[in-house]
């Protein structure tokens, strides 16, 4: 017995293939376990024996016997014989699921014999079944198979009486025939039908005859199904909530698979505010008690309409739903909020190259909003506080930009497509280049070029202010400074350029002295001061000082200049006079005397110091540089040093005459205020 519950078991895991196919084609019924008390049919339905000695028989019944020659046995094989046991044999079946199946009955065949042709069994003789449907915690009998009231009764397997009851838990309905004697209608199939909300069924047959020569004969004890069963189900509405956004919404169901096989199809039919919506036919595969979220159409929600939604499913796997209780949800009361809106003021946007663009328009809905920008593939999210926006854009090229999507406070979006399409016109290229060295000396020029298009406009800069007049492509420089050109295309695209950098060196400053006079044989010392590169006098010297006396110009005017050169190559010099001549009117005393001009360069206030002058009232007088006099003072000499103030004169390079009783004497002044 053990072998056959093993059997039984690995074969009822395949089963459920076996029975799908036939029910759904032939839709009849068939055997999903059976006994038949000899070779062992599969799959097996197993029992233990629970009372009483189990016996078996097999052939025919002997010819004096009622019913004579005629099988022990369904085609010949072993049954169960029960004869000579007043306490009964009980056998046990095992417990079945039958969860998938819609129908399931219990049947088997019973036959009475009398051995001896004039017995047979009586009213206390009896096949009786019963029935649990909850693994054997409780037991109902159902039927009662027994012999007639008056006794002695026979019937073979072949007779047509039907012993059926649909499952109850009241008690056993008892089945006999009518009279002694063998009868060929007696009851020998037994029916038993499953309750279709039962899962699960176990089976217990008692078998009971007081005497040997009057037998039961049992056999293929058999539990039949029919019909797999189909059940799909909706739970809920998964979209919409109980709030939705307005316009064109996606409508979802939570599908659920209630029966016990695979779930491969099944229609959902729907319906807003009772109006029929398209059906929507499912396919997939779902295992038993999986879900799936199904969106089975789109529907316009219109703001300020209540909606009411139905939806139901049928036919799964193109059967008859067996369980209708768990088909059909409802939702009712959806509020609908509105939708935000985005409107541009303009779709074409134009600019140069480094300009930030404006995208201005208007929302509406409930604040803030957020505004989903796309360049290309890259989102740009943009968020406004205010219904009149402003987006700004920043594109390098010419460009088509997309607005996807507006959503608002609400959890409400709009994901109609808006097009802003960008041109950007090239800026011109904007280098300067100079010509030759950025540098040079007081009095040269640096020329920059700017970059060269037709139809270029130009705009140059010092120090970033506007060199006013400055319009043309190349600029002269003569001051140092960091100079910019801004160049400009037809289409008014501008591109300022990076700086150049120029230095315009001050030329090297030479003083050789006053232009002055000196007596035949005299000589006086001309220094061009230390630091220079080079020095090139008139007289062919390139020493920093000569010495310079009347030789080659006896009595005369000596004009003798010096050229120098500084470190970047700025050409200086200067010019002195020196008169050789036996200076008629004046003594030699005041010649010797000199005139020293104290600083020389100054800024107008000087010291005057006259040596070995003697005392009296002299001429002060000072020349421009064209000759003609400036300045007239007389001044009182009793010692050798007197300041003067000129600073009030413009800079420059003038003549210092000093008159007296003696003679006079000149010298030159150079003024830098």
């Amino acid at each position: 017995m053990h072998y056959q519950r093993n059997i039984k078991n690995m074969k009822f895991r395949i089963l459920p293939l076996i029975i799908v196919a036939a029910f759904s084609v032939k839709a009849q019924y068939s055997t999903l376990l059976i006994q038949d008390f000899d070779t062992i049919q599969t799959p097996a339905w197993n029992y233990i024996v629970t009372s009483g000695t189990l016996e078996f028989l097999n052939g025919n019944s002997p010819a004096t016997a009622l019913p004579a020659n005629s099988p022990h046995g369904i085609n010949g094989s072993w049954a169960w014989k029960q004869g000579g046991q007043s306490g009964g044999v009980t056998l046990t079946f095992d417990n079945v699921n039958i969860a998938g199946y819609d129908t399931a009955i219990i049947t088997f065949k019973v036959a009475a014999f009398a051995t001896t042709g004039s017995n047979g069994v009586d009213q206390l003789d009896h096949v009786t079944t019963a029935v649990s449907i909850n693994n054997g915690v409780t037991w109902h009998d159902q039927v009662r198979v027994n012999g007639a009231s008056s006794g002695n009764s026979s019937w073979p397997y072949s007779a047509t009486g039907i012993a059926s009851r649909v499952y109850s838990t009241s008690s056993a309905t008892v089945f006999a025939p009518a009279a002694s004697g063998l009868d060929l209608a007696g009851p020998a199939t037994v029916i038993i039908k499953v309750p279709n909300t039962t899962n699960q069924v176990m089976l217990r047959i008692t078998s009971r005859s007081s005497m040997a020569v009057e037998q039961y004969c049992i056999d293929n004890v058999e539990i039949q199904v029919k019909n797999m069963k189909c059940d799909a189900g909706l739970e809920f509405f998964e979209n919409p909530s109980d709030s939705l956004c307005s316009g064109m919404q996606p409508v979802s169901v939570r599908l659920k698979n209630y029966g016990p096989g695979s779930l491969n199809v099944v229609d959902i039919q729907w319906k807003v505010n009772n109006v029929t919506q398209p059906v929507y036919s499912w396919s997939g595969n779902l295992p038993p008690n999986g879900t799936a979220n199904v969106v089975i159409g789109n529907f316009n929600f219109l703001t300020g309409t209540p909606y009411n939604l139905f939806a139901y499913t049928c036919s799964p796997n193109t059967l008859p739903d067996t369980m209708n209780s768990n088909d059909t949800i409802l939702k009712s009361g959806v509020f609908v909020k509105p939708s935000p809106t985005i409107n541009v003021s303009t779709n074409s946007l134009y600019g140069c190259h480094g300009d930030t663009l404006i995208v201005t328009g208007t929302l509406t809905g409930t604040p803030p909003w957020t505004v989903a920008v796309k360049d290309g593939n890259i989102l740009i999210p943009y968020s406004s506080a205010n219904a009149a926006f402003t987006i700004p854009l920043t594109p390098s090229t010419s460009k088509t930009y997309l607005i996807t999507s507006v959503s608002d406070a609400t959890g409400c979006s709009s994901n109609d497509t808006i097009t802003v399409n960008v041109f950007i016109d090239p800026s011109p290229p904007a280098v300067i280049t100079p010509v030759g060295s950025t540098a040079a000396c007081h009095g040269d020029s640096i020329g920059l070029m700017g970059s060269i298009g037709m139809n270029f406009g130009y705009e140059w800069y010092r120090n970033d202010t506007v060199l006013t007049g400055s319009s043309n492509y190349v600029y002269y420089a003569k001051s140092s400074g960091s100079y910019k050109v801004k160049v400009s295309s037809p289409n008014g695209c501008g591109t300022m350029s990076a700086p150049v950098n120029v230095i315009i060196h001050p030329l090297p400053e030479v003083f050789l002295g006053n232009d002055t006079a000196l007596l035949p044989g005299q000589n006086i010392l001309l220094n061009a001061g230390p630091g220079f590169n080079s020095y090139l006098w008139s007289t062919g010297a390139t020493m920093q000082s000569i010495l310079v006396d009347s030789s080659g110009v006896g009595i005369g005017v000596k004009n003798i200049w010096v050229h120098v050169t500084d470190n970047y190559y700025c050409l200086g010099g200067d010019t002195i006079n020196i008169n050789f001549t036996n200076h008629p009117g004046i003594n030699e005393a005041f010649a010797n005397a000199g005139m020293q001009i104290i600083p020389n360069p100054s800024d107008g206030n000087i010291e005057l110091q006259l040596s070995n002058l003697p005392a009296g009232t002299y001429d002060f007088e000072l020349f421009n540089p064209d000759g003609k006099a400036v300045y007239r003072s007389k001044h009182q000499l009793n010692n050798d040093k007197i300041n003067l103030d000129l600073s009030h004169f413009a800079n420059g390079v003038y003549v210092l005459k000093v008159s007296g009783t003696a003679g006079t004497v000149a010298e030159r002044i150079v003024i830098r205020n």
